[in-house]
Order: C-alpha cells, then structure tokens, then sequence
C-alpha cells in the first residue's frame, strides 16, 4: 500500500495537460479501452511514468488499492479515466473516425485499387517468421507464406468489399447478407480498428502518423539497440464477439504502412499475438518526430529517478535512437 501510494504521489507531480488526437487514437489502439454508454475512456500500468504520460493526456490516474504481477514482481496497479467532455470527445472521434473513413473509402474506389496495390506490394517485400517454428526448414517457410496469404486475403477483402473477419463475415458497412456490422459499441474491436481506418482513408500529414506509431510503440511495443517493434494482441472482447483476429490487425497496419511508405522490414507471428518490425533507420524517424513531446516524460522519469521504470527503459532506448538520428 505505501508503495502504491509513493508511485500516486510521484505521478501526480507531472502536469496534466490535453491529449492531441493521435495521442489518443495510439493510447485506444494498444493499452486503452472506453465505454461507449458512459463516454468514458479507461487505461491501466504498473509503469509510474506511463501514469504520468496519462495525466499529460488530461486523464484523472489514482492507484487502485492491489498490485499486480510483472516480470519484475509485484507492482502497484495505477488506473486512469477520461470523462465528462473530455471522454465524450474521445469516444465521439472513435465513432466518426470509423464511420467517415468507410464514408470515405466507399466513395472512393480507384483509392481502394491504389491502396490495395500499395499493400500487397508491400507484403511481398515482409519477411514473415512464426514463432517456434524453423524460418529455413521447408515446414517453417511453407507455414510463413500459408501466413503471407491470409494477410492477402484480409487486404483484398478490406480493400474490395470493405469487410474483414474469417469468411467476411464482419461488414463495416450494413449491406444486405452482412452478417456482423462493425459499430464503434464493439469497443473491443473498434478502438483498434478505428484510428488505422481513419489514417487510411484520410490524407494525414505523415509526420502525424510517425507520432501516432511512435506512441503506440511506446504503449505496447520493443526498443532494443538495432530491433523496434510493435506488440499486437488478439482482440480482447469478452461481450459481443465478432470473428476479427490478428491478420485483420496485420492486414490493416500493413495497408497503413504501405500508404504512408512506412519501412516495415518484417512480421513475426505467435500463438496468442504478432510483432511488426520496423527498420531502424526508419524508427529513428517516427522517434524523433515525437520526441519533442516525449523528451518532457524522460526528463520526468530522470528527476525522478524512475531508472528501473519499464517505459522509462524504453524511452532511455528511444532517446539514443533519436540522438543517432
């Protein structure tokens, strides 16, 4: 209990502020959820200095009274919300990104021909591995391109129809014989999908889609010295389950990335999540794009002493990245 209280008490000396929108498309996206009803947007860590980064979001953050276990031990749970106006706005952008980008997409259909050759061109220039299997064995490289295809397939069935799901069975347009329509109610589903349609569809500045990576690399994601990733799970509905897995998630980060010439180097699939590769030259991009934002958190974390922070660490990795750059 003290130690939860400590950590309350350090992240509370960070200034709140207000999240920009692709702060927040990048928090929903990986470590955030919302409930549509309450208009209330929710978000969770052991990390005290991701606890801080949530006040900077203008989020409200308490310790939650229990710790949880990490693979550094027990830490104290940190919960964050956004409500009021504030959350009303939020889940309102989630409900319009998905909405006006189909709006969008459907309107458009030579961009969805162009947007499709973009992406199956960059598929096939991703090396593929899946994790305990070979990648030179003759099984390993037959199992990477069966992989390889359902990606194809998720693309080209997005792209052409605008559905996605085992079968099309998810319609993000209500259609005759469409036998789920996806709504910004599947929370579970839509903040994840949400914000990747809307930079599809919409023509955004790329220095706003490297900020909107960078963060979400920094939320879920791995900073090594010569190794950057982005973690993406299985989605984690419990209500109202839809038939999306992780090659939706694949096939529309791969569309994103091959729209905005986003140098994605390799894709590494497990039995419960994938990882997408990014170069590192490339990284060190969408790093420093963000860091004038992101240097006020590590200078936190280091008057702080959060040195054996986890998103401290990453940001320690971060900052030499952008140094290099």
């Amino acid at each position: 209990k003290e130690e939860g209280q400590n950590a309350a008490e350090i992240m509370n000396r960070a200034e709140k502020g207000k999240a920009e929108p692709y702060q927040m498309w990048a928090l929903l996206a990986t470590d955030g959820s919302y409930y549509a009803e309450e208009e209330r947007v929710k978000a969770s860590t052991t990390s005290v200095a991701q606890a801080a980064l949530y006040r900077r979001l203008g989020m409200e953050v308490h310790y939650a009274g229990y710790a949880s276990l990490t693979e550094d031990g027990l830490k104290p749970k940190l919960e964050a919300h956004l409500s009021g106006e504030e959350g009303a706005e939020a889940v309102k952008t989630i409900k319009a990104g998905l909405e006006n980008g189909v709006r969008t997409l459907l309107g458009d259909p030579e961009r969805r021909e162009e947007l499709k050759e973009k992406a199956l061109g960059l598929l096939s220039l991703i090396e593929i591995r899946l994790i305990g299997v070979d990648k030179d064995a003759e099984e390993g490289r037959r199992k990477a391109e069966e992989a390889r295809e359902k990606i194809r397939e998720r693309i080209e069935r997005f792209l052409k129809d605008l559905r996605l799901g085992e079968g099309g069975a998810v319609c993000l347009q209500s259609a005759e014989g469409c036998e789920h329509v996806l709504t910004y109610e599947y929370e579970a589903y839509a903040r994840i999908v949400a914000p990747l349609i809307h930079y599809i569809a919409e023509d955004a500045p790329l220095d706003e889609v490297m900020k909107f990576l960078a963060y979400a690399i920094l939320y879920d994601g791995y900073v090594l010295p010569k190794e950057v990733s982005l973690t993406l799970g299985h989605f984690g509905a419990r209500k109202k389950r839809l038939p999306l897995d992780i090659y939706d998630k694949l096939a529309l980060y791969i569309i994103l990335a091959a729209e905005y010439g986003v140098d994605v180097r390799m894709v590494r699939i497990g039995g419960s999540d994938a990882e997408i590769f990014f170069d590192p030259e490339y990284a060190a991009k969408m790093f420093a794009a963000a860091w004038a934002e992101l240097s006020w958190l590590w200078r936190f974390g280091k008057e702080q002493g959060l040195f054996a922070d986890h998103v401290f660490e990453k940001l320690q990795e971060i900052r030499k990245y952008v140094e290099a750059h």
